[in-house]
């Protein structure tokens, strides 16, 4: 953290801090007219950080957060027709106002997950291969420990 007096007279403040995988960042905020004002920005920073808001993956996002943020790294490794096939799984089978829409992370239970998949099987014949964008979601999810 620093403070900075401008040449204008005003304050330019800088927080650094590190993600849940460990990735280093800082958040910058110029022109602030006061010392004081520059320190509460400063707080108000540090607890949204602290509260995990600038957080890529953390347990009060939606399971369309942590698909959104998947599908961004995926789609640099596949083809776009593979991409625009596992998005469109995703959105037809998964992202459904009857399963996992706007659902909190946290909130997902196992048994939610095998009903979810019982019901899958019997409507999708290569329901297993689809998968696999919910999988690596899920995994990733329970890596950085944001869900058990």
């Amino acid at each position: 953290m620093s403070y900075t007096k401008q040449s204008d007279g005003t304050y330019s403040v800088r927080v650094c801090y590190s993600d849940s995988l460990g990735k280093r960042h800082e958040k910058k905020k110029k022109g602030i007219k006061t010392l004081t004002t520059a320190k509460k920005w400063e707080r108000d920073t540090l607890t949204k950080i602290d509260d995990g808001e600038f957080d890529k993956f953390s347990s009060n996002m939606t399971l369309n957060d942590a698909f959104k943020t998947w599908l961004d790294s995926y789609s640099q490794k596949v083809l776009p027709s593979t991409y625009r096939k596992a998005e469109n799984f995703i959105n037809v089978h998964i992202l459904t106002s009857k399963w996992f829409d706007q659902v909190k992370v946290d909130k997902i239970t196992s048994v939610m997950l095998q009903t979810y998949i019982n019901e899958l099987s019997t409507l999708n014949v290569n329901y297993r291969k689809n998968l696999y964008p919910f999988k690596q979601v899920m995994t990733n999810l329970v890596s950085l420990e944001v869900i058990n």
